[in-house]
């Protein structure tokens, strides 16, 4: 690629910037205390004053500036300045008044620079999307060169720790980034330590997190990160309110960032239950900690942090006990442990709000789910059909009272009852009418097996086999990631199942697995080379995924995953 045909790269510094780039992430600070329009704003918008109005400004302005004295603001009149050019895209015109300031007042002199590179950028872009090739091709070389050799200028003339320099040193390393050229790397480091060197002021601070920002952006996740950490140590540094603590935090989660808002969140919390009198601290417990929690967890669409999440659910119960949990927080738990795998810990808050909340909403669901996780993962199978029996002799008609008469019957049938087996599949089609048709089928299938003397359908035989068999080797297999989207869906709706992926070390030879899939698969059946299929269900309730992964050797790993079908 030619000189000529390179690309300029200096980022529009705007919370309302209009899409500069389409992998950028929106910052909502406004660094340097500068307003700067981006360049498709630019072009869509027209300053509403009139010529004698934009030169009494500029006068004013100029003033200002030729007579700042050491420690004055001058990024304000640069800016009121450089605004009164952009908005008419009169780069040139802009470059000539700066050169006009030279040698009236050395304050001024890295400004003028920093503003003779920025402006020779912005003149590139406009070149580009007004189409005029003829000046683009013909001085873009030499723009480029002002470009770099005037940020130059502005880093040597300024001292470290000062906005001006880590300005200067941004547009360097995006000059360079843009060229992919052998100077970026170093350009970065010097970008990120010039960053670290900045005053812990409030009224700086904010271009710390937007150069972080700006290096997320362009995926420096490492020198992103570091800034970050600066940026919430000198947050928190400042004293701010809890209220302030708060509502950064939630900013902050708003944009996506979860790093740092689960920092700010940390100590407006600490914070709160710190300086709350006993009485206010069960109410905050209860209704704002458990809103914090709950955003965390893991949900459709949005960002997550389950294990977050699970931070903030025990801080509320080592402060309050779990007493303190409303029976839908009790379940938004548990659930929010489920879907990451915790399932021991699941277990035990699906309990305790059965303990709690017996008649409750989520009662059934709550039992149905314990009694599957002590039967499948935990290997109690003693305990899991208890929980199951209580949940099938419930008075209510509930999907997961029906389900547990299906699950009775398969644990049954696998123990070579089938006398007892058939009772519980009886027994679960009379009571199920004309509803829940999936699990109906499902008890019809194995009726048919036992009428026929045949044995359980091969792949839920075999998971009950690794799941049942305590003691047994199996008992060693790991247990995969099982996950499903939506997490929330209407029955007939379509969901998504997909599994974690899994290798075995074979050397060279790949190695052909198989996806043995049971349980209440809805209307798909997989078949033997799908590690992710699509499915819908007919009526609603928890369905039941069940997976052994067999490899050459036997099966490797096994899977079970719960489906809330509303």
């Amino acid at each position: 690629m030619t000189k000529s045909s390179r690309k300029s790269g200096i980022p529009q510094r705007n919370m309302q910037e209009a899409g500069e780039c389409q992998n950028h992430r929106k910052t909502i600070i406004n660094p340097l205390g500068i307003c700067v329009l981006s360049l498709f704003l630019v072009l869509s918008l027209a300053i509403c004053q009139s010529p004698a109005q934009d030169e009494d400004k500029l006068t004013a302005l100029s003033k200002q500036a030729i007579e700042a004295k050491p420690g004055d603001d001058l990024y304000a009149p640069f800016e009121g300045i450089k605004e009164i050019y952009f908005s008419q895209n009169k780069y040139n015109e802009f470059i000539g008044f700066l050169n006009s300031l030279v040698g009236k007042n050395k304050e001024v002199e890295p400004f003028i620079n920093y503003y003779i590179s920025l402006s020779r950028y912005y003149q590139l872009r406009y070149l580009e999307v007004s189409q005029s090739w003829n000046e683009y091709f013909s001085k873009g070389d030499t723009y480029r060169d002002q470009i770099l050799s005037s940020a130059l200028k502005a880093r040597d003339a300024s001292g470290a720790g000062s906005l001006i320099n880590v300005y200067a040193k941004l547009i360097l390393w995006r000059f360079h980034n843009e060229a992919q050229d052998n100077s970026a790397e170093a350009a970065l480091a010097e970008l990120t330590q010039g960053a670290k060197q900045l005053p812990a002021t409030k009224n700086v601070l904010a271009n710390i997190k937007y150069i972080a920002d700006l290096l997320f952006s362009y995926k420096e996740k490492v020198k992103a990160k570091e800034l970050y950490g600066i940026y919430v140590e000198r947050l928190l540094g400042l004293g701010l309110e809890a209220a302030d603590l708060k509502n950064n935090a939630a900013a902050f989660f708003k944009e996506g960032n979860l790093e740092l808002a689960e920092a700010l969140y940390d100590a407006y919390i600490e914070k709160e239950i710190a300086s709350l009198p006993a009485g206010n601290l069960s109410a905050f417990l209860k209704d704002d900690l458990a809103l914090i929690a709950a955003s965390f967890t893991r949900k459709d669409f949005t960002a997550a942090d389950p294990v977050y999440a699970e931070r903030c659910f025990k801080k509320i119960e080592d402060a309050g006990g779990r007493g303190v949990f409303s029976e839908e927080t009790t379940y938004l738990r548990a659930l929010n442990l489920e879907k990451s795998g915790n399932y021991l810990k699941a277990k035990d808050i699906y309990l305790d709000l059965l303990s709690r909340f017996p008649a409750g909403e989520f009662a059934d669901t709550a039992n149905f789910k314990a009694a599957v996780i002590l039967t499948y993962i935990t290997h109690e199978l003693v305990s899991g059909r208890s929980s199951f029996e209580a949940l099938a002799k419930k008075d209510s008609l509930s999907p997961q009272a029906i389900s547990a008469h299906y699950q009775l019957g398969i644990i049954s049938q696998w123990q070579g009852d089938s006398a007892l087996a058939k009772e519980y599949y009886d027994l679960l089609i009379q009571k199920a009418g004309d509803k829940f048709a999936d699990t109906v089928s499902l008890a019809k299938d194995r009726l048919g097996e036992i009428q026929q003397s045949l044995p359980l359908e091969y792949n839920l035989k075999t998971f009950l086999d690794i799941c049942l068999n305590n003691g047994q080797p199996e008992m060693a297999l790991p247990v995969l990631d099982l996950t499903s989207a939506p997490l929330k869906v209407k029955n007939n709706s379509d969901i998504n199942i997909k599994t974690a992926a899994w290798s075995l070390d074979s050397g060279c030879a790949p190695v052909e697995l198989q996806y043995l899939w049971s349980g209440n698969l809805g209307k798909n059946k997989p078949p033997l080379d799908q590690p992710s299929f699509n499915t819908s269900f007919d009526s609603p309730g928890t369905k039941e995924i069940n997976l052994v992964v067999i490899g050459p050797s036997g099966a490797v790993a096994f899977a079970l995953d719960l489906l809330d079908i509303e």
